[in-house]
């Protein structure tokens, strides 16, 4: 399957991927499949908001919310549940306001996802 989205979906998928590394590495990884996927949602939220010398205009920030959005899943109970399209969207958007309004990673602790 071809790569179809640019470059702010790229970057997404980036900080999701680090993010369930650092989840790993600092022991803070939730068991709950969905509880962990919405977490590197959101941290890659918070990493998005901080990129040096990189702001995302309105399309890249639909283009991050579309791609989020077409990788959730309604597949309760099941194994590989990663969270719902629109909680997939809630995380990563909560994880960039986070970042804006200074509270970081402290904005994606379980609790508040």
């Amino acid at each position: 399957m071809a790569y179809q989205h640019g470059d702010a979906a790229l970057a997404y998928i980036i900080g999701h991927e680090y993010a369930h590394a650092m989840q790993t590495a600092y022991g803070f990884q939730p068991r709950v499949t969905p509880i962990s996927e919405l977490q590197a949602d959101c941290l890659a939220g918070v990493y998005l908001a901080l990129i040096p010398n990189i702001v995302f205009d309105k399309r890249d920030i639909l283009e991050i919310a579309t791609l989020a959005h077409r990788i959730g899943d309604y597949q309760w109970g099941h194994r590989h549940h990663h969270g719902t399209p629109e909680q997939r969207v809630r995380a990563v958007v909560l994880g960039m306001k986070g970042a804006v309004n200074r509270s970081g990673i402290r904005a994606c602790q379980v609790r508040r996802i």
